[in-house]
């Protein structure tokens, strides 16, 4: 793994809002960028996303699935030139 802060961490996610905020606190002490990617989460998660300022969501209306959620983390990661 390289030492560049220019790498994120990707947390593809549904229906989450019991854990989410325990586990980008945990992934935040490690991580430089957090990308979640809300697969059209039906409970309170968008809610809870919102209280990370210093996290990128990117949501999708209805379920897509895990490969979908992937493949978003992906092109974002692409598109913000991380390595």
């Amino acid at each position: 793994m390289t030492n560049s802060k220019n790498w994120v961490a990707a947390l593809p996610v549904f229906n989450e809002e019991s854990y989410v905020d325990q586990v980008l606190g945990e992934v935040s002490k490690y991580a430089p960028n957090i990308l979640v990617v809300d697969d059209g989460s039906t409970d309170k998660t968008p809610d809870r996303l919102l209280d990370w300022d210093q996290v990128d969501v990117v949501r999708h209306e209805t379920n897509l699935g895990y490969g979908a959620a992937l493949k978003t983390a992906f092109q974002y990661a692409i598109d913000q030139d991380f390595e």
